[in-house]
């Protein structure tokens, strides 16, 4: 039946593509994928919604700052999905129920090609050596090893970098940088003091 295409994960490799190198390479891939899915099942809806799906997640995960977030732009995917099968159906006239039935397997599509590609993201992250905002993430938790380390050994150079951080992710929304890669380098940007952390007067 026409709507199990729907089921196609295009999103997936949008999201991964986009988090991996960057939003024009992601949109790039996004739009061949969905061009040949449509071409494949012969269906200019099953074209326009593996786009679509595909863009929100690009737009969506390719910058996130938190896990929550994280979870918001899944959810987003998910209801852009819903939303452009129901569309697409209503401009077929399909009947109520198939209508329904493709939305739901929409919103499956959405859902599960955000948790797929958060979810392998770090294994990309360590085959390829790329660090990307979700590994930023993961860093910036202070129960990491070497924060850990900072905090007991060198606490006054801790609160240094705690106070550089916050200044440096103020400036870097200010110009439009990137902000928790400002914050994360501001971490770990005295890490080195630890291994003589006397010399340091803060300490």
């Amino acid at each position: 039946m026409q709507y199990s295409a729907f089921l196609t994960p295009v999103a997936i490799a949008s999201i991964l593509v986009t988090t991996l190198m960057d939003r024009r390479m992601g949109l790039l891939v996004t739009g061949v994928m969905a061009l040949l899915i449509g071409v494949m099942a012969n269906s200019l809806p099953v074209c326009g919604v593996s786009f679509l799906t595909g863009a929100v997640g690009v737009l969506a995960l390719s910058r996130v700052d938190s896990r929550n977030q994280m979870i918001r732009a899944t959810l987003l995917v998910g209801l852009a999905n819903l939303l452009a099968v129901a569309a697409f159906e209503l401009v077929d006239v399909r009947p109520l129920q198939e209508m329904m039935e493709a939305s739901g397997w929409g919103v499956f599509n959405g859902l599960i090609s955000g948790w797929i590609a958060v979810g392998s993201l770090p294994m990309f992250e360590s085959f390829f050596g790329i660090t990307t905002h979700f590994k930023l993430l993961d860093l910036s938790n202070m129960n990491e090893p070497l924060l850990r380390r900072l905090t007991l050994e060198a606490p006054g150079t801790y609160q240094h970098s705690m106070m550089v951080a916050n200044l440096s992710e103020q400036a870097a929304r200010a110009i439009g940088a990137d902000s928790l890669l400002c914050r994360v380098g501001a971490y770990y940007h005295d890490i080195g003091k630890i291994k003589r952390r006397r010399f340091f007067i803060e300490n």
